[in-house]
């Protein structure tokens, strides 16, 4: 709990110290308002202000204003002084809301922000689905966290207001009533304590909904397709019961908890009365305060009770996302650096690296490539040959484990990243689009402005323009989530489009035709032969051959390292590997 509490020192600080200052201030009313009760009951009850040390206490503050107490006054300064409370309470549950809201809202961006930052090798690690959960449910639950945290203080503190106001009325009789309170407590404290349990299930059972789902929507189009109804829907309702089965637990638990609470506390409410009456002959005025006082006091015990094990419930989603935030943030990737980069003015310069995931085992093998400016170069080989980790390596996500990337003679981890691929533009095979117009789909995450004639000019070089004509409302139209409503060819121009966009100096194309049609590719191919010239390097990842042709140079990889090199031409000459694959792939067509 001290932990908790440090941490959530430092993320709400301030808005903290917001609202212990409206619920101490609204406290202290609310106490003083109770205590006015006393003198104005025992006035209506006998006509006059008998020396009761309470009573006195308060007479004696009046006269000091020269007021002297009466029926009215004493009326007037309790709706006075309740009004000042209720102003106070509403201040303290508006500053509670927007202290949760501003807290789930920063959980969230410290989060992502983290996991943004964090190098490539520990995200591709991490499984999408637990992470998505982490910065949706599990950040969710720890602003809750927060949220019964503050309220556990609020009820704390208006309980103790109670507590030192009864005190101050019938002191015996209140000592009494807290000693068989604490008793109470501890004969709850096994059950408050399992809280801490089921919120840890409860988080493992949401962030495994939570993979399920993902997973299904992702092969939502193999499902439908191929009538796997049944497997689908088994998967994604054994992992939803677990969680109801978990949550109906916490449900049950709290609902006990509460029925062991009250009929306790009646008892012992009933028990205080007798007693009071019998052997301490209490004030009838006085006893009656007190008796309101422990009336609104044992709601706010069993909602202490209730607060708390709802806390022990969501602090584990808490942890979870802190410790998810501090590993990722552990795991930082270096990007700045003094070393700005405008533009390539020479070329990419990739001497002997290697790289591997495990030790011993390379999946780039020393290898060396000199590419030009203005040159397109192209990358083949079969599946596991290393041509993806080579993408990786030169866009700056995964570093060599020897040798060296430079970019003008300069090597890349002396430039500064976010510059260097803040000038690239990225197309996969998997290509990302969002559910909005053609036209923001094309501008997302542009770098600069793009004028309408830089614009048009973009669309025509991807040959976007010819398939949006065709379109109800042109570049305005709603393409569906990740682009449904276009093909698969018209999706990769898109996205040729948007890293045009951006005004690359350096265009990868890693495998963008290896899912597409005869036609789509060509008409991919016709968007690629456009642009060279137009930007500084052009480097195609390919399985697919005939993408290749027009490469000023191919290097065909296996095994992460070099086989052949050379143009079209020259590797067609050597009747090696690359044309007993191109002829393989062309009879295929």
């Amino acid at each position: 709990m001290i932990q908790f509490t440090n941490s959530i020192y430092d993320l709400i600080r301030g808005k903290l110290f917001k609202v212990l200052f409206y619920l101490i201030i609204g406290g202290l009313f609310e106490g003083f308002a109770l205590l006015l009760l006393v003198p104005i009951l025992n006035f209506t009850m006998k006509n006059d202000v008998p020396s009761s040390g309470i009573i006195l206490v308060i007479d004696n503050f009046l006269s000091g204003l020269d007021i002297n107490f009466s029926l009215g006054v004493g009326l007037l300064l309790f709706f006075f002084v309740f009004v000042l409370q209720t102003i106070f309470y509403l201040l303290r549950e508006y500053s509670i809301a927007d202290t949760i809201a501003f807290a789930r809202m920063k959980i969230r961006r410290n989060l992502y922000g983290a996991l943004l930052k964090s190098e490539w090798v520990y995200i591709v690690k991490k499984k999408r689905g637990e992470l998505v959960s982490a910065v949706v449910n599990d950040s969710e639950k720890a602003g809750n966290a927060i949220y019964s945290y503050l309220i556990l203080i609020s009820s704390f503190t208006i309980s103790l207001v109670y507590t030192v106001t009864a005190i101050i009325i019938a002191p015996t009789f209140t000592i009494a009533m807290i000693s068989v309170a604490l008793v109470l407590f501890l004969l709850l404290k096994k059950t408050l304590k399992r809280g801490s349990d089921f919120g840890q299930i409860s988080s493992e059972g949401n962030s495994q909904l939570q993979i399920v789902l993902n997973e299904h929507f992702d092969a939502m189009k193999l499902i439908k397709g191929t009538a796997l109804f049944d497997l689908s829907e088994n998967s994604v309702k054994n992992a939803a019961k677990r969680l109801a089965d978990i949550e109906r637990k916490i449900l049950k638990h709290n609902a006990k908890l509460k029925s062991y609470s009250e009929p306790l506390i009646i008892a012992l409410l009933t028990l205080s009365i007798y007693f009071a009456i019998t052997f301490l002959q209490i004030n009838i005025a006085e006893l009656f305060v007190v008796l309101l006082i422990f009336l609104r006091l044992f709601p706010k015990i069993i909602n202490l009770n209730q607060m708390y094990f709802q806390l022990m419930v969501f602090i584990p989603s808490y942890d979870k996302v802190l410790y998810f935030t501090m590993e990722a943030l552990k795991h930082v990737e270096k990007t700045f650096s003094y070393s700005k980069f405008i533009k390539v003015n020479k070329g990419i310069d990739i001497k002997d690296i290697s790289f591997e995931y495990n030790p011993n085992a390379p999946v780039i093998n020393e290898f060396s490539l000199d590419i030009k400016k203005g040159e397109t170069i192209a990358i083949t080989g079969e599946s596991g040959s290393g041509k993806s980790t080579l993408t990786d390596l030169i866009l700056g996500l995964i570093k060599p484990t020897s040798g060296l990337i430079c970019i003008d003679d300069q090597p890349i981890n002396e430039i500064n990243l976010i510059d260097y691929r803040n000038k690239i533009g990225y197309v996969s095979q998997e290509t990302i689009l969002i559910h909005d117009s053609v036209k923001n789909n094309i501008l997302w995450g542009k770098t600069g402005s793009v004028n309408d004639k830089q614009f048009k000019e973009i669309c025509k070089l991807s040959h976007v323009d010819e398939f949006v004509k065709k379109m109800p409302e042109n570049y305005n139209t709603i393409i569906g989530d990740k682009g449904t409503m276009l093909s698969g060819g018209q999706r990769q121009r898109l996205a040729i489009a948007r890293a045009l966009a951006r005004k690359p100096e350096i265009l990868i194309l890693d495998e963008a035709t290896s899912s597409l049609d005869s036609e789509s590719e060509r008409l991919i191919q016709k968007s690629i032969d456009s642009l060279s010239g137009e930007i500084s390097i052009i480097i195609i990842i390919a399985h697919r051959l005939s993408t290749v042709v027009n490469a000023d140079k191919i290097i065909v990889l296996e095994n992460g390292s070099i086989l052949e090199s050379g143009n079209f031409e020259e590797l067609i000459k050597i009747n090696g590997s690359f044309k007993s694959k191109y002829d393989m792939q062309t009879k295929g067509d």
